[in-house]
């Protein structure tokens, strides 16, 4: 009986301390002999039926976001959504006549401007137009439907186009050039970046005197 009281004292003071504090939690495993559960032994717990765990809780890995992050993430997708699929603003077009013709221009070729609105859409020669409104509508199409060729539809005076191709293509051989190794990279940065400055001060001096307008400037550096 002596013995048996012993042995139970050292497994009630499994893992104690000289001033008999227990720094850890236990519990006896079931009657049949089994444990509970698989949770690992500690050091410290001698008796084969005794399991210690300490008393600390695991951190969390990590944490849910906050609904106010969340509302922020979903009102920037709802804006970027509504930016892209937004409609382009409608223009007003003055014929010889007098009359507005209000829409977008959705095609253009050398002759002829097809304007749509809510309403209908429609194909007009470019011929019933002043020259001002032919420059207005061709400035418009190319800002609204990307640059490249389409330039070509801008009626700007062809010395102007001539320029602007002129130094557009040379930083784009500079940087063909550069990156098939024909040129050091930082002699092709630096020949493209005061090309750019001409052609923008080019540009400038052209709408100040009126031979261009600002959209058309616009969409030259397209």
């Amino acid at each position: 009986m002596m013995a048996e009281g012993a042995k139970d004292r050292r497994q009630a003071t499994c893992g104690a301390t000289a001033d008999g504090r227990r720094p850890t939690t236990w519990r006896q495993s079931t009657a049949d002999g089994r444990q509970p559960d698989s949770r690992k032994s500690f050091p410290g717990c001698r008796s084969s039926n005794v399991e210690c765990r300490p008393n600390s809780r695991i951190p969390a890995v990590g944490r849910r976001p906050s609904r106010v992050a969340a509302l922020l993430l979903a009102l920037a997708a709802f804006s970027a959504l509504a930016a892209f699929s937004a409609p382009a603003a409608e223009n007003d077009y003055t014929n010889h006549a007098g009359n507005v013709v209000s829409g977008v221009v959705v095609a253009l070729d050398l002759r002829t401007a097809t304007i749509s609105n809510i309403e209908e859409s429609v194909a007009l020669p470019l011929s019933i137009f002043p020259e001002s409104e032919r420059r207005r509508i061709a400035a418009d199409f190319v800002l609204s439907h990307g640059g490249g060729a389409q330039t070509d539809l801008l009626r700007v005076p062809p010395d102007v186009k001539r320029t602007v191709e002129g130094l557009k293509k040379a930083i784009a051989r500079s940087r063909k050039r550069a990156a098939l190794g024909l040129c050091p990279q930082e002699e092709s940065d630096d020949f493209c970046a005061k090309t750019e400055s001409a052609l923008r001060a080019y540009l400038d001096k052209q709408v100040q005197s009126g031979t261009i307008t600002p959209a058309e400037r616009q969409a030259l550096r397209r």
